[in-house]
């Protein structure tokens, strides 16, 4: 996607996920985002997230994905599946001016 902050995964991208995941349930998988799933609560950040987080997630939790987890420096909670632990040492400063 050009010229917009956020980004979306396609069809293919999502399909293909599926079925890489449902290849070998029993191996780990990392997976790489640019654009977070998960909303910051930061307007500013919250921008440039992943459109269709939804869709992601389906995927995600196909029987045959196995565990999946979501990494992010600002705060910590759970998703449908996804559960997010905080983590610190970001140079990103989210606390209001």
């Amino acid at each position: 996607m050009f010229g917009v902050p956020h980004g979306e995964l396609s069809d293919f991208q999502l399909e293909w996920l599926e079925h890489k995941l449902a290849e070998a349930p029993e191996r780990y998988t990392l997976l790489l985002l640019h654009h977070h799933p998960l909303p910051a609560g930061c307007s500013w950040l919250d921008q440039h997230s992943l459109r269709n987080a939804g869709a992601l997630d389906s995927a995600l939790s196909a029987p045959a994905a196995g565990e999946a987890s979501f990494v992010r420096p600002y705060s910590s909670g759970t998703g449908s599946r996804l559960e997010w632990p905080a983590h610190d040492g970001d140079a990103v400063d989210l606390r209001p001016v």
